[in-house]
């Protein structure tokens, strides 16, 4: 594992370490404090706290990313670990990822293209100021999302026996580019509802244009029973305990261990919940 820390954040990374105690769960930059290097890691969480800086690179193997509120970094790059920018974050150059998932809040912006293999890409929003691409996983684009370049599937091989890949732009969405897929046989499923395409529509089968299902919310704001598998939507007042599962913003976790208030979307509360991603 290869991690360039200095100064105050090598203390809360590496000084446990050398009492003989465990390693921490995370590698943590504190709240508005900038960093001048990269950080790399294999299996720790990269957390960067409101309002920090790092000007460099963050890369993870299995470890999750995560960019809180007015948070920002030059590149972010994982194989399978997930991506996650809170509101007002701001990534200047690439995201890049294997199987990770990217999801973006409202006001969070990515200067660079975002590229994934079999990730999926999710966003409510946010701005992208450049080309969104993937190969196998999913694009759901809500909320008034920007997206300045193209939406391109990539070469998937022409394989007969390819799942599905759904494009899904809800209400609101604009795409300044294209929307395409390298061949008319990549299996490419597009729902739009009331977004914006300015360039060509290309290779991919438009399913609907008629109803916005996804992501339903209840008069207080939380998302309807009965959407997720037959999970349950979080609630603050009900107290989980290992193995319980929820969902919240359309996506399913898993309790690690007993909790009662600990948001599973927050990015501190990571060690009490699995997320198993899109419902």
């Amino acid at each position: 594992m290869r991690i360039k820390i200095f100064g105050f954040i090598l203390l809360l990374i590496a000084g446990p370490g050398l009492m003989g105690a465990p390693p921490p769960e995370n590698i943590t930059v504190a709240a508005g404090t900038t960093y001048e290097n990269d950080i790399s890691t294999t299996i720790n969480d990269i957390i960067i706290m409101n309002g920090a800086e790092v000007k460099g690179d963050l890369e993870t193997t299995t470890g999750d990313i995560y960019l809180e509120a007015n948070a920002r970094v030059d590149k972010i790059t994982t194989v399978s670990g997930n991506i996650y920018l809170d509101t007002g974050s701001q990534v200047d150059k690439t995201i890049d990822t294997e199987s990770g998932t990217l999801r973006a809040r409202e006001g969070s912006t990515i200067k660079g293209d975002v590229t994934t293999e079999t990730g999926d890409v999710r966003a409510d929003g946010a701005t992208f100021e450049k080309d969104i691409r993937s190969r196998h996983g999913h694009i759901s684009l809500k909320a008034g999302t920007h997206v300045d370049g193209d939406i391109s599937i990539l070469n998937r091989g022409h394989d007969a026996n390819l799942p599905v890949v759904e494009i899904y732009l809800g209400e609101g969405v604009y795409v300044g580019g294209k929307v395409t897929a390298s061949h008319v046989d990549d299996h490419v499923d597009l729902n739009m509802y009331e977004a914006q395409v300015d360039g060509q529509i290309d290779k991919v089968t438009m399913i609907g244009d008629d109803q916005d299902n996804e992501d339903d919310e209840d008069g207080d704001g939380e998302e309807q029973d009965g959407e997720c598998g037959g999970r349950s939507a979080w609630s603050k007042s009900i107290q989980y305990h290992a193995n319980d599962e929820v969902y919240k913003d359309g996506n399913a976790y898993k309790a690690k261990k007993t909790s009662t208030k600990k948001d599973p979307t927050s990015s501190k509360n990571s060690k009490y919940w699995t997320d198993l991603g899109d419902c």
